[in-house]
């Protein structure tokens, strides 16, 4: 066991341990929400897009 911990009760390191696991939690749902987003962005422009080519196209036909 690493020398930092060897004082440790087994509570104190359950409770040690809880808290980094929720910190690494809210991390991750972070980093999700970052990516989740990006993909918004990403099909917004996407529509955009489309929309545009859309209208070019009816421009043509009218």
């Amino acid at each position: 066991m690493e020398e930092r911990f060897k004082d440790m009760t087994p509570y104190d390191r359950a409770v040690r341990i809880s808290l980094y696991s929720n910190r690494v939690g809210k991390m991750e749902e972070q980093k999700d929400r970052t990516e989740d987003t990006e993909a918004v962005k990403a099909l917004e422009e996407k529509i955009k897009e489309t929309q545009r080519l859309i209208d070019e196209l009816l421009e043509l036909f009218l």
